[in-house]
């Protein structure tokens, strides 16, 4: 102590003796070890121990979560600035080698943007319009973002990106967004030309990003999650899940289950994995109308806009079609149901909004500085006010997981019971997780057999940010029964479910009764008997004879491959499928390429045929798709049907018939393309090219009515 004091010896037994009562008290709050060398080791004075101490553990809020959460914490942030970095540079890259109609074709931004007004409002804070200035004889594209999807604004000359938003309307002529506040206030200008492009792989990256690096997952009340998801507390192992009795007639024994175990408040965690066509939007709609019945705040969240809105609307269907009990009847269901995005819009519906119009327009007009402070508090006061109002009656909230709204609630004091995820599969882990800890549990519903979230950084995948938490909780805790698995599938003919089912689905996938012998006999003209009315069919292009011409090899195409030789071929089948009576809203093409499928949309006549990539075809169906491979070389290179997901994604979008047209060959180098081609020899036909010659004689002597309960009628 002679740094600070010269004391007598009298006196320094007596400072011993408060040093060691000091001591003593610390040691109950802090290992007595740490507080000492913390005592040693720094320049405060005897008195200041405590507060010290107290301060230090103040720097380190996360010291009490799981060690390798922390370690996630700190990989994250690198990731996703690696991924913000990848989806900048490969956009840079594909408009040097494509136009901008194509890039608009694929759904990756719309451009053509000029300023025309840039506005603040009270609640809705900034809103931007912007004027689109259509090619000649083009198509509109203005619907390639739909209301609400989350978008980034960008400088069309150097895709320097201006500012994140949301859509809130469009049409050919204008696009109208909304500014996000963290985006700050960067200007925008009437000389510059815009772009928009969807903000999952940046901007909602950015913001997932500052959550992290901010450290605000330790406020959150869902913080216990964490220490079951990364094992600092023993997952609940339950196999005996209550059933509820009052549950939907037309619920299924695997998809009550379900509900029963998600509705099971001892557990922390449940996923869902719901296979194609097993019912999983119904399944999560039931356990939403079960939580409202209960009085419980559930907040629904999905990695798009479609998603959400399905869900909603299932949920609301279902509400309607009931007397809740509990529920006031004054109470509306909408006022209880909601898009977060859509419940500051009927925020002006208050009665005290115009009041809070009248302060920002004085606010903003000519007043004194002080004034206008003191007003501008008033007004911040009566916005919180009016908007916790508009929160307060609601049971469940609906929004994209990358929504502002999310991180919104907690402002507005409404803390959600239970969290449900749907697509849950499709999202990242850390994007996930900044929702999760909003609330105490949580429900992952998907597939994570299908396709996960697109991640384009190679340094992103090698660190696992395409693995989502779903996909981790129900591997790694899979010895607990934390996955609940829907196993009776609604949508296809049980030879097109047979390889899915066995290689992703432990062969417990079973076809519903009046699903699993349809075929296209029952919707067209075509004979139980003909060839044309296999669920399975193979068109294998390497037994095309005299082929001297190399008809059917790839070619490379703006950074993708296209097989003009398959396209003609899937455009001969369209016409034959469309002769025989099967609508083009019924047929899909689809590919695993997006050169492919430009390639093809050029030449189609049917304009009601959906063509598309396997990734943006995710989530659909029809009675028929025609997948094109592609992949045609002599290295027996192949590319994206590698991932064998995909090839499980394009299949079951199949409810009648499944038409690969490709090489034999370039399958038999992966196992899953292998196991692929043994289950089309014994379940289905494999035809050599020449037989599109045979359909089509066939099929000319056949009826061409598009209807074929019109013929049978006359």
């Amino acid at each position: 102590f002679r740094k600070w004091v010269t004391i007598s010896p009298k006196d320094a037994i007596k400072l011993h003796s408060m040093i060691c009562a000091r001591r003593n008290f610390l040691k109950k709050l802090y290992s007595s070890e740490n507080v000492i060398k913390s005592y040693l080791h720094s320049s405060f004075p005897v008195g200041s121990i405590g507060r010290y101490a107290k301060l230090q553990k103040r720097k380190d809020p996360l010291a009490s979560c799981p060690p390798e959460f922390r370690a996630k914490l700190k990989e994250w942030p690198k990731l996703l600035q690696a991924e913000i970095d990848e989806s900048v540079s490969h956009l840079k890259e594909l408009r040097e080698v494509s136009d901008l109609p194509a890039l608009e074709d694929r759904g990756l931004l719309l451009g053509n943007l000029r300023l025309v007004s840039d506005d603040l409002h009270p609640i809705t804070g900034r809103t931007v319009v912007l004027r689109r200035i259509p090619s000649l004889n083009g198509p509109d594209r203005s619907k390639i973002f739909r209301t609400g999807a989350p978008v980034t604004i960008r400088d069309a000359k150097t895709l320097r990106e201006i500012a994140e938003c949301v859509m809130l309307a469009s049409n050919k002529k204008e696009i109208k967004i909304k500014i996000r506040p963290s985006s700050g206030s960067r200007h925008l200008d009437g000389d510059t030309e815009y772009m928009l492009t969807m903000s999952q792989s940046s901007g909602a990256m950015h913001s997932v990003q500052d959550f992290f690096l901010q450290n605000k997952v330790v406020d959150t009340p869902g913080v216990d999650l964490l220490g079951y998801a990364f094992r600092a507390k023993n997952m609940p192992s339950i196999h005996n899940d209550r059933m509820i009795a009052d549950l939907s007639d037309e619920l299924n024994e695997s998809q009550r289950r379900a509900v029963s175990a998600a509705l099971n408040k001892k557990r922390p965690f449940v996923t869902i994995q719901g296979p194609p066509g097993t019912g999983k939007t119904r399944v999560v709609a039931e356990i939403v109308r079960q939580l409202i019945r209960r009085r419980m705040k559930t907040l629904v969240c999905a990695p798009s806009n479609v998603a959400t809105d399905k869900v909603m609307s299932e949920v609301i269907r279902l509400l309607d079609s009931e007397q809740l009990e509990n529920i006031d009847p004054d109470d509306l269901m909408h006022d209880m149901v909601s898009d977060a995005e859509t419940i500051e819009e009927a925020i002006t519906s208050n009665d005290k909004y115009p009041e809070l119009c009248d302060m920002f327009d004085k606010m903003n007009g000519p007043i004194d500085e002080q004034d206008r402070g003191n007003m501008k508090k008033e007004a911040n006061k009566l916005k919180w006010k009016i908007i916790k109002e508009s929160y307060k009656r609601r049971l469940a909230i609906f929004c994209t997981l990358t929504s502002s709204a999310i991180q919104r609630l907690a402002q507005v004091n409404w803390h959600p019971d239970v969290i449900i995820i749907d697509e849950a599969a499709q999202a990242s882990e850390p994007v996930a997780w900044a929702a999760v800890v909003q609330a105490k549990r949580c429900i992952l519903a998907g597939d994570h057999a299908q396709l996960p979230s697109t991640i384009l950084s190679l340094d992103a995948r090698k660190g696992n940010l395409d693995v989502s938490l779903m996909e981790r909780l129900a591997k790694e805790f899979s010895n607990t029964n934390i996955n609940q698995l829907l196993t009776i599938q609604y949508r296809m003919n049980e030879k097109i479910m047979q390889w899915s089912s066995t290689e992703f689905y432990e062969s417990r996938l079973v076809a519903a009764e009046e699903v699993s012998q349809i075929t296209l006999s029952d919707i067209s003209f075509i004979p139980n008997d003909s060839p044309l009315n296999v669920p399975l069919l193979m068109i294998n292009t390497d037994l095309v004879k005299d082929d001297g011409n190399h008809s059917f090899r790839e070619l490379s195409s703006q950074m993708s491959f296209k097989n003009p030789g398959e396209a003609t071929l899937v455009i001969r089948y369209v016409d034959v499928l469309k002769s025989v009576g099967i609508s083009g809203k019924e047929i899909a093409v689809i590919s695993p390429y997006y050169a492919q499928v430009a390639a093809i949309r050029s030449i189609i006549n049917a304009t009601d045929v959906s063509v598309n990539t396997v990734d943006s075809f995710q989530g659909q169906e029809r009675e028929v798709v025609v997948f094109s491979m592609v992949r045609h070389n002599p290295e027996q290179v192949i590319g994206f049907l590698q991932n064998e997901r995909r090839l499980n994604v394009a299949i079951t979008r199949a409810k009648r018939q499944f038409v690969l047209i490709g090489s034999a060959r370039m399958m038999k180098k992966n196992r899953h393309l292998r196991s692929l081609l043994s289950t089309i020899r014994r379940c289905g036909k494999v035809y050599e090219p020449g037989i599109m010659d045979a359909f089509e004689k066939v099929t000319s002597s056949l009826p061409t009515s598009s209807d074929k309960k019109v013929a049978v009628q006359s």
